[in-house]
């Protein structure tokens, strides 16, 4: 898959960023309640530190990672500075997306409908309740 997006970009002249790599980099911790995820993010025109995201799992902080390094080459590309960065990623909602419904018991609400997207929920249940797995 990257090869194919590295062959796009080399034919239109264009610049392939990856999360961690050649784009922005995440890291992330866990709030203590584990409600959140504490995200730092190194953007192309900034970092932006402790962003509170709701949406829990390391793909949803690199999908935060994507959507800032996007809106840091559109801010760029027009000449603007956006900085609602960090009000977009702690305000995101996304239901049925490891939608926590209940805590006793606990009830885990999560539209994982391919290979990617269960893997990534069985990821992210080990991380969220560690004591349940």
């Amino acid at each position: 898959m990257r090869a194919v997006l590295e062959e796009v970009c080399r034919r239109r002249h264009a610049t392939l960023y990856v999360v961690g790599d050649t784009g922005p980099r995440v890291t992330s911790s866990l709030t203590a309640d584990r409600t959140r995820q504490l995200l730092t993010i190194e953007g192309t025109a900034g970092k932006y530190e402790e962003m509170a995201c709701p949406l829990l799992g390391m793909h949803q902080a690199e999908n935060a990672a994507v959507a800032v390094g996007l809106i840091d080459q559109v801010a760029e590309a027009v000449g603007c500075f956006c900085g609602r960065r960090k009000g977009g990623i702690e305000n995101v909602r996304w239901p049925g997306r490891f939608q926590v419904v209940s805590r006793r018991p606990t009830i885990v609400l999560d539209g994982a409908h391919d290979e990617v997207g269960a893997v990534a929920l069985a990821q992210t249940i080990k991380l969220i309740f560690p004591e349940k797995v």
